[in-house]
């Protein structure tokens, strides 16, 4: 619903600021004036729309955290799994912890991922029919096939960040590796000489 409030307020701003330009236009200073008003008020409910757009994902972030909290330690202590964890699994130390931690880390992006999804989505398909009803469909193929044909030039042309992401990691990774080296041998890198990396 706020995610229908945000799309419905922002085309009725774009409409009264065109009313605006139309009255401006031909100096008609109280229709400006009552467009002005209205395209403020419009903008404080688009605002309000937001808010409850926000207040939505917050709910089914803590709705989502509850649930999953619940069934994830219903089957942790089932069968005393825990106990068994923490027998045989020395290196997770505090394993309610974690488990507390990441649920929180993964309600709070699935529940902003799907709000971020969700809203351009409502957006195109309501500018697409829009379009249609303006150009026809001849338009709005027109366009999709403008944009999708960019969004190929684009994948072509630009560089593929994965892998400079991933050289990145590797020589941060490789980094962190002699620099620990270099810190625990460093009497020996001193008086010695260290080798190649060092």
């Amino acid at each position: 619903v706020g995610v229908l409030l945000k799309t419905g307020m922002n085309v009725a701003v774009l409409h009264y600021i065109g009313k605006m330009i139309e009255y401006l236009i031909p100096q008609d200073i109280p229709k400006f004036n009552k467009m002005t008003l209205l395209c403020v008020a419009v903008s404080l409910c688009q605002s309000g729309a937001v808010e409850l757009m926000n207040w939505g994902q917050r709910q089914l972030m803590m709705g989502m955290r509850d649930a999953l909290t619940s069934s994830l330690l219903s089957r942790f202590y089932h069968h005393r799994n825990f106990y068994t964890l923490l027998g045989t699994q020395r290196r997770v130390s505090d394993p309610e912890q974690r488990m507390a931690d990441d649920v929180e880390a993964f309600t709070e992006v699935f529940s902003e991922t799907l709000t971020k999804i969700l809203s351009p989505a409502i957006d195109v398909i309501y500018f697409s029919f829009a379009l249609a009803r303006y150009t026809g469909i001849a338009g709005v193929v027109g366009l999709w096939g403008y944009l999708l044909a960019s969004l190929g030039i684009y994948k072509v042309i630009l560089p593929e960040y994965d892998y400079f992401i991933k050289e990145e990691q590797s020589l941060q990774g490789k980094f962190k590796f002699v620099h620990g080296r270099v810190r625990t041998h460093a009497e020996s890198v001193a008086f010695f000489g260290g080798g190649e990396r060092e």
